[in-house]
């Protein structure tokens, strides 16, 4: 069973104030819940939702709203919860400090392990990197804004809706492009082919010219004929020897006698 839900809270501590929820069948729970610290309510949040201090105060706990939201769930299939954007898990977080009912954080723990933030698909149906604002995808699918927000069951019921619309598919053409980031694609950097895979390293002495495939190759034939070392010598020699072949090439100078050079 599907389940749309959404939060007002207070602006700092964080605590559910209001809850309201429309499962896919159209049934609805809402109620207002007393925080723990009433003095939080200040008065952006009641300009802001409409809820104040007063309504509050009357207001049940949130152990009895959360066991009742326990009782009101339908028990017969598992529930998947939605919200719309990433505050929703942080209020219900929050909010769970304060609970002693074991049905009430029953509740609570169960829209944590199964919320979804339904953002997510949006973004993805409409071919956004940005948040859409629910206000503006209800505006889109409705051709009209909605007419009340910050309402708790009313945000629910508008998550509804929209869920129903961007649950599958993508549109062809973003009709947002100034939610979409625009990327810096960086030039792909020409793979250069190794020089020792490319050239052919040549010794000229006299009137002989010895070519090779690789430094490594010229430096292996260096030790044996000119210095005198076996095949085994260890490697700090064979590198020594090929960095200054290398730059003998580079700067087409001798090394041992021979002029050496590459092609």
């Amino acid at each position: 069973m599907n389940y749309f839900i959404d939060f007002e809270a207070t602006q700092y501590s964080m605590e559910i104030i209001s809850i309201g929820c429309v499962d896919e069948n159209g049934r609805v729970f809402s109620s207002l819940i007393r925080p723990h610290l009433l003095n939080k309510v200040n008065d952006f949040i009641t300009e802001l939702t409409g809820i104040t201090r007063e309504s509050l105060a009357e207001a049940p706990t949130p152990d009895e709203v959360f066991s009742d939201f326990m009782d009101w769930l339908d028990d017969s299939e598992p529930a998947q919860f939605f919200c719309y954007g990433d505050c929703d898990r942080l209020f219900v977080h929050r909010t769970l400090r304060y609970v002693k009912s074991f049905r009430a954080q029953c509740a609570l723990g169960l829209i944590l392990s199964r919320l979804t933030d339904a953002s997510i698909i949006t973004r993805r149906y409409f071919r956004i990197d940005n948040t859409l604002s629910l206000k503006r995808a209800v505006n889109y699918f409705a051709g009209e804004l909605p007419e009340v927000s910050h309402d708790a069951l009313a945000d629910a019921e508008s998550l509804r809706f929209v869920y129903d619309h961007v649950k599958t598919g993508a549109v062809d053409v973003c009709p947002f492009p100034e939610y979409v980031v625009v990327r810096k694609v960086k030039p792909d950097k020409p793979q250069l082919p190794k020089p020792d895979e490319t050239r052919r390293i040549i010794a000229l002495r006299e009137d002989k010219q010895m070519e090779f495939t690789s430094y490594r190759q010229a430096a292996d034939w260096v030790m044996r004929t000119y210095l005198k070392h076996s095949p085994s010598s260890n490697e700090m020699t064979k590198l020594k020897v090929e960095r200054r072949i290398r730059k003998a090439v580079n700067q087409k100078k001798s090394y041992q006698g021979c002029l050496w050079c590459s092609k």
